[in-house]
């Protein structure tokens, strides 16, 4: 038996693999806590799993990743999994400064202890790449993109802003 839940289904005995894949993955993250919902299947395919301290999902391009807060309060303004960032790619990873970051399907969420999360993507992420990461002159994101009445991508670092033009 089933029990829909708005678009999502909680899954039963036959989830198996995925709920395994889900509890495979815990030992590493313990920092999660103990789950507090079944596992449930997403509209976007894959399914995830409510925790005590964030949420666990699993894909099949992205196997079993986690997500804690505050990443998954920022994450769910983008729609989580059926959202423009997708599922996550990697967990939480410590970067320069005390930084942090983690991946996702469709950009990459940087954040510093108790700070504000900002995702990069698209032509902005491509350009930051390019200029060097968090080594860059412009340092990490500061702030969410903008889109400009021109069609300009603008968003803002720590020492500067990178901004696109429409074509590129």
């Amino acid at each position: 038996m089933t029990e829909t839940v708005y678009d999502m289904v909680i899954l039963g005995a036959g989830s198996g693999g995925y709920a395994a894949a889900l509890r495979g993955a815990l030992p590493a993250n313990g920092w999660i806590g103990a789950a507090t919902t079944g596992v449930y299947a997403s509209s976007k395919g894959g399914v995830f799993q409510r925790f005590e301290r964030g949420v666990g999902y699993w894909s099949p391009a992205t196997g079993a990743q986690f997500v804690g807060e505050p990443v998954l309060s920022a994450w769910g303004a983008y729609g989580y999994q059926t959202g423009s960032m997708g599922y996550p790619r990697s967990g939480g990873v410590a970067g320069v400064g005390g930084s942090r970051h983690q991946i996702f399907e469709g950009g990459i969420a940087y954040w510093r202890p108790g700070g504000r999360v900002s995702f990069v993507r698209g032509s902005i992420l491509t350009a930051w790449a390019a200029s060097g990461w968090e080594s860059s002159k412009v340092g990490l994101p500061a702030g969410p993109e903008v889109h400009q009445a021109d069609g300009t991508t603008t968003q803002p670092f720590e020492r500067g802003r990178i901004s696109v033009a429409p074509n590129g």
